[in-house]
C-alpha cells in the first residue's frame, strides 16, 4: 500500500493493513429507495467480528451506529474506545431528545400565552367598542330628552320628567320628538 501525505514531523505514516492482510470491508453501491447509498457487509463474516481490524469495527460502527439501539452497540464492540463513543452517542440522543421535548414544552407555553395575550386584546377593543356604542347611544338620549324639552316649552307644555324619559329606549324617544315636531309644524 502507498502511503498518503507526510506527517508535521516529516515522517511519513504508514497504512496498517487488517489482520488478514488485506482490507476486509468493501463498499457496494446498494439498490433502493430505503437502503443507504453504501453500505459494508455484514460484520458477521466467516471470519468473524473479533478477527476484523479495529478501522473495520469503526468504519461499521460510523456507518450503522444509528440503526441499533445502545445496548446492542455495547454488545457488538468491546473496546473500550468504542464503548465510550457508544455511550457518548447515547447521552447525545438523551440530551437531544430531552431539548426537542424542553423546545416543544416551551413553544407551547408561548402559543398558549400569545393566545391569552390575542384574547385580552380581543377583549378590550370588544369593551372599548361597545362602550364607545354605549356612550353614543347614551349621548344621542340626552340629546333627545333636551330636544323633547325645549319642544314642550315651545308648545307651551308641561315639560316631562327626565327620570321617566331616560326609562325609555332611543327609539321610543324618537318617535315622540317626531310628534313634538309635527305639533310644531302644524302649530305654525
Amino acid at each position: 500500500m502507498a502511503p498518503t501525505g507526510t506527517s508535521p514531523r516529516g515522517k511519513q505514516p504508514s497504512i496498517r493493513a487488517c489482520p488478514d492482510g488485506g482490507s476486509n470491508w468493501q463498499l457496494q453501491k446498494l439498490e433502493g429507495k430505503d437502503n443507504h447509498p453504501f453500505s459494508i457487509g455484514s460484520p458477521f463474516g466467516s471470519s468473524g467480528w473479533k478477527q476484523r481490524c479495529k478501522r473495520d469495527r469503526w468504519l461499521y460502527w460510523f456507518l450503522h451506529a444509528h440503526e441499533y439501539e445502545p445496548e446492542a452497540l455495547l454488545a457488538l464492540f468491546s473496546e473500550v474506545e468504542m464503548r465510550l463513543a457508544t455511550l457518548t452517542l447515547a447521552r447525545i440522543t438523551e440530551i437531544t431528545e430531552d431539548k426537542k421535548m424542553y423546545d416543544a414544552r416551551e413553544k407551547a407555553l408561548r402559543d398558549q400565552q400569545w393566545a391569552l395575550n390575542a384574547a385580552h386584546r380581543e377583549g378590550e377593543i370588544k369593551g372599548e367598542i361597545k362602550g364607545e356604542i354605549k356612550g353614543e347611544i347614551k349621548g344621542e338620549i340626552k340629546g333627545e330628552i333636551k330636544l323633547i324639552r325645549t319642544l314642550e316649552g315651545i308648545l307651551g307644555l308641561a315639560l316631562s320628567n327626565v327620570e321617566d324619559l331616560q326609562e325609555l329606549d332611543l327609539a321610543d324617544l324618537q318617535v315622540l320628538t317626531s310628534n313634538l315636531q309635527d305639533r310644531a309644524r302644524n302649530r305654525a
